[in-house]
């Protein structure tokens, strides 16, 4: 297989591989979102290497995919551990900061 669209696979490995071990341990929904945060950090990883892409250039689609990562990861966490995030918030702001971080990019390949 070539290495282009590998990266997805891997996300969806990882999903998998979450979903799985949430089952195991009686909480899928937690480790279906740490495995899809894994993925997600994964792909910031891989993607810039399918597409020979310059980091330092263009770091900002890798970026947002750590940063689902982390939102995903935090969120897998916060089930599996039983502790109270304030989600309707958190998840507003979360969700803003990531169309102003797409509208940047949007805006910045314009010139």
């Amino acid at each position: 297989m070539s290495k282009e669209g590998s990266s997805g696979l891997v996300f969806v490995a990882f999903m998998f591989i979450g979903m799985g071990v949430g089952y195991l341990l009686g909480n899928t929904a937690a480790g279906l979102f740490i495995g899809m945060g894994v993925g997600f950090l994964a792909m910031a990883y891989l993607k810039p290497r399918e597409k020979e892409i310059d980091l330092r250039k263009e770091p900002w689609g890798s970026v947002i995919l750590a940063l689902v990562g982390l939102g995903f990861i935090f969120g897998g966490a916060s089930l599996l551990l039983g502790f109270e995030v304030p989600w309707d918030k958190l998840g507003g702001i979360f969700l803003m900061l990531m169309g102003l971080a797409f509208l940047a990019m949007a805006l910045g390949k314009r010139s």
